[in-house]
C-alpha cells in the first residue's frame, strides 16, 4: 500500500499536527527533546520534513523519556497517547506519540494499529565503547526475538523458508509459533535487564542504544545538545541540538547536499492507512489486503 500524491499532503499535515500536540506536551510537564537524524537533517536543510520522508524523530534525554512515559495517562482525555514496549502487541523498542483519531498498521506480521505518529527515541550515557557496542547489539537481539516471539506467525512463512533451504531459520520459526507466549515473556525480560543496566551507565559521551545508525553514528558529544535551540520547521518551530553542526557533519559529513535523486526514497513499511479515523485491528485483518515485504528479524 502506497499513499499517494493527495493522501501524502493530507498525512504531512497531520503528522505536523501530531508534532505540534508533542510540543506541547513536552512544554506542559517540562520534558527535553530534540529533533534528531533525517528530522535534524530535514529542520536544518529544508525547514520541515525532508520532502521524501514522512516522518519526525526526536530524541529524549533517559530522565526526560521516562517521565514521558509515566505520563501516559495525562493523554487520555486527549486525541493522542504513548506506546512504549511495555504495551502488549506493540513491536518496537522505542515509543510512540500517536494521533488517536487516525489507523496505521505498518505490517501485517504485527496486527497492531498504531496512528500517524513521532518516533521518540531514549538517549543514554556511554562509558567504556566496547562494553556499549555490546551492549547495544545484545539489547537489539533480545528485542528483535522478542519481536519474532509477538509476530503473526503462519504457515506461508513457514513453508517460504523451508523452500528457501533455511532449515535452521525453519526449525526456529516453528519453535516461536509454539511457544510464542513463553518465548516473548523470556526475551523482553532480556531486553529489560539490559536496558536497566544502559540505564545505570555513567559517562561523558551519549548515544540512542536503540537507533538505526551504526554504533560509531550513534555515539555523540553531550555538548552538542545542551539546551537545544529553537529552528523554523513547517508553520511552527522545532528543538534541535545546540550544536546541530557538529551534530549533522557527525551523523551525514557534507549533510547540506541533497543524496542522489536514486536515493531519495522513504524506507517506512505501510499495510494500512486511514486518515481519517481509527480502526479495530480485527476489522483490518478482514480485508485480507495484500502483505507488504515482510521486515526480517533474527531467525537464526
Amino acid at each position: 500500500m502506497e499513499k499517494n500524491q493527495k493522501e501524502l499532503v493530507k498525512y504531512k499535515k497531520i503528522l505536523n499536527e501530531t508534532m505540534k500536540a508533542f510540543i506541547a506536551f513536552c512544554d506542559m510537564h517540562n520534558l527535553q527533546y530534540y529533533a534528531c537524524a533525517g528530522s535534524c537533517l530535514g529542520a536544518i536543510r529544508h525547514h520541515g520534513i525532508i520532502p521524501w520522508d514522512d516522518d519526525i524523530d526526536v530524541i529524549m534525554p533517559r530522565e526526560s523519556y521516562d517521565r514521558f512515559l509515566s505520563l501516559r495517562s495525562k493523554l487520555a482525555m486527549t486525541n493522542f497517547d504513548i506506546l512504549s514496549p511495555e504495551v502488549p502487541g506493540y513491536y518496537l523498542s522505542f515509543a510512540k506519540f500517536i494521533n488517536k483519531n487516525t489507523t496505521i498498521v505498518e505490517t501485517a506480521e504485527f496486527p497492531f494499529v498504531i496512528g500517524v505518529f513521532v518516533d521518540v527515541f531514549p538517549q543514554d550515557l556511554v562509558g567504556d565503547a566496547t562494553l556499549a557496542k555490546m551492549l547495544m547489539a545484545k539489547k537489539r537481539k533480545a528485542f528483535s526475538k522478542y519481536s519474532l516471539a509477538i509476530e503473526k506467525h503462519s504457515l506461508s512463512t513457514a513453508c517460504g523458508l523451508l523452500v528457501k533451504f533455511r532449515i535452521k531459520s525453519f526449525l526456529n520459526y516453528c519453535i516461536y509459533s509454539l511457544f510464542s507466549k513463553s518465548l516473548a515473556k523470556k526475551h523482553f525480560d532480556d531486553f529489560k535487564k539490559l536496558d536497566l543496566e544502559i540505564r545505570n551507565i555513567k559517562g561523558n559521551k551519549c548515544m540512542c542504544y536503540d537507533g538505526f545508525y551504526e554504533f560509531e553514528k550513534e555515539v555523540c558529544e553531550p555538548s552538542w545538545f545542551g539546551d537545544g535551540v529553537e529552528v523554523p520547521f513547517e508553520d511552527y518551530t522545532i528543538k534541535v541540538p545546540k550544536d546541530y553542526h557538529a551534530y549533522l557533519t557527525h551523523m551525514y559529513g557534507d549533510y547540506m547536499t541533497p543524496p542522489p535523486i536514486e536515493k531519495q526514497v522513504s524506507h517506512h513499511y505501510l499495510y494500512f492507512m486511514d486518515l481519517e479515523k481509527h480502526w479495530a485491528i480485527n476489522d483490518i485483518m478482514k480485508l485480507n489486503l495484500e502483505k507488504q515485504e515482510k521486515i526480517e528479524y533474527i531467525y537464526e
